[in-house]
């Protein structure tokens, strides 16, 4: 699959698509002609590793959870660590903006309460 494809096909940008390569995050097979062309086991990943960056996985986590991935000298225990991490923030961050939008709230009730 061509980088144009697998753009289109998980909707990322190009360029993302890019950089996760550089960054080491998977490798693709290049044609002759030096286009890329994604195999099966690279689209795997491209989706995976767009979701945990999003989740707000630093890359130096991601690698660590990435390298793991079919590696038994790696416990599974030490890869849910690394997502459990994340899970956690996410939910820290999620109460914060609650907080804020209840403090938003507040300042539109009484805003309206001067009408």
């Amino acid at each position: 699959m061509t980088l144009l494809e697998a753009s289109k096909r998980f909707r990322i940008d190009g360029e993302k698509l890019r950089y996760y390569e550089e960054n080491g995050l998977f490798d693709c097979h290049r044609q002759p002609d030096g286009s890329i062309d994604y195999c099966e086991e690279t689209l795997k990943y491209i989706s995976l590793v767009d979701l945990l960056l999003k989740a707000g996985l630093d890359m130096e986590s991601l690698k660590a959870y990435l390298s793991g991935l079919g590696d038994d000298r790696v416990s599974n225990e030490a890869q849910i660590k690394i997502l459990m991490k994340q899970r956690y923030a996410l939910l820290d961050d999620i109460h914060d903006k609650e907080k804020i939008l209840n403090q938003l709230d507040y300042v539109i009730h009484e805003s309206k309460k001067k009408e």
